[in-house]
Formats: C-alpha cells, structure tokens, sequence
C-alpha cells in the first residue's frame, strides 16, 4: 500500500514491468480502473487506507510542482 493512486492505474492499464502484471488497457477503461481502486482499498486496514491516501498526495502535489517547473 506504499504506491501513490497514480502508479496503481498506471500499472493497471499499462502492465508493470518486468512481467509482473499484465496490461488491461485493452479491456478497462480509465474510469473503470478508477472505480476499482476504492474497491481494493476496502480490504486494507484503515491505518494502510490513511498511509496510502498520504502518498498519492503527495506524489500528485509533487506532479503539480513539477509541471510548473519548481
């Protein structure tokens, strides 16, 4: 549960290399990918929903700043 959102549909639509999970973008769309994931996050325990949840914002605070060139 240490992966921000961002890399979790990454690796969803795109496969996470070296063959460790395949690609579904053939057969999920992006906004199923995105429905699915809180499905998953039931199963963590909340102290793991709360540590991840801290992740993905900071890793999309960090896209953010990295797009505007800071």
């Amino acid at each position: 549960c240490h992966h921000p959102d961002a890399q979790f549909k990454e690796w969803t639509l795109n496969g996470k290399p070296p063959g460790a999970m395949p690609s579904f973008k053939h057969a999920l769309t992006v906004a199923e990918v995105d429905a699915i994931l809180p499905h998953i996050k039931r199963w963590w325990t909340p102290e793991q929903q709360i540590s991840q949840a801290e992740i993905s914002k900071r890793y999309q605070e960090a896209l953010e700043r990295q797009e505007q060139g800071q």
